[in-house]
This record gives structure tokens, sequence and C-alpha cells, in this order.
């Protein structure tokens, strides 16, 4: 598989991934118990990210069932297609998830709150942002760290 990089350099260049290594980054969250068979999971990330493509393919190897979300799209729209669709688990970037806490300010309860998993990937998300995520948009949030070389590394 070819990915594309730009990581801490700002320099674009390609690199190939095999499918050990794909399969090494597939293992890794399935032993971790972070995704699971029965989620019903929804990546608004594009393909062309590691994250969205590594997620996506992981769920369709375990059986779940994914549904892809455009990747430009209205906050409001996220939430009402999340708990009309009962997902269960979804990836956003930090971006989007601070969108979010922009539309929950006020809001009397969690907007997502049936979500088992939200898994915030591609950059950092300061820790006020994640305890607010948790408080006002969905439960249990997972910050994901990796990389398109390296694959996850870490998860908060």
């Amino acid at each position: 598989m070819f990915g594309l990089t730009s990581g801490t350099t700002g320099e674009p260049k390609g690199i190939i991934l095999t499918h050990n290594e794909m399969f090494a980054r597939i293992v890794t969250f399935t032993i971790e118990d972070i995704l699971r068979a029965d989620d019903r999971f929804l990546s608004a990330l594009p393909l062309a990210y590691a994250a969205g493509r590594e997620f996506s393919t992981l769920l369709l190897c375990l059986g779940a069932t994914l549904v892809m979300f455009p990747t430009l799209f209205e906050p409001k729209d996220l939430v009402k297609a999340v708990n009309e669709k009962d997902i269960t688990a979804l990836i956003l970037s930090p971006n989007m998830s601070r969108a979010l806490l922009t539309l929950s300010k006020g809001a009397p309860e969690r907007l997502m709150p049936n979500l088992r998993l939200y898994v915030s990937s591609t950059g950092k998300l300061q820790p006020e942002e994640r305890a607010a995520l948790s408080e006002r948009v969905a439960p249990n949030i997972f910050d994901f760290y990796g990389s398109t070389g390296t694959g996850p590394i870490a998860v908060i």
C-alpha cells in the first residue's frame, strides 16, 4: 500500500506499507479491544488519511458495520446521523471535535450519549478539550496518536 505524508517536516513524501505492516496495525487495535465486531462505526475522515484508511480496513476485517460520512459536513448533521443510525463508535479529527464542542455549549445533555467509543486522531487534543468532549459530547474519548509511517503509537 502506498501512503502520503508530510510528517513533521512539511515536505510531501510517499511511503510504502507492506501487507504485514498493515496487518500489524490492525492487530494492535484488536488486541487492545478498542474496536469490536458488533460496532456500528462512522468514519468522517478521508481515506487519504492513514487513520481513515486503517480504521476502515480494520472494521471490514472485523466484520463490523462501517458507515462512511462526507468529510465536509456541518456538526449538527454528524450528530443527527450518529444518533439516528445507532452509531456506537466514530473517528474524527481534533478540528471536527472542536466544532462539536462549539455546538454543545449550553446543551442540556451530551450530544451523542450512546457512543461506546469516540476516537480523536490526526492531531493533538488538549487535556481540557478531552474533558469537555467527555462531559458534553460523548462519554468515552480515546485520543489516538500515530503516524502514516509508524501506525498507532499511543491511545490516551
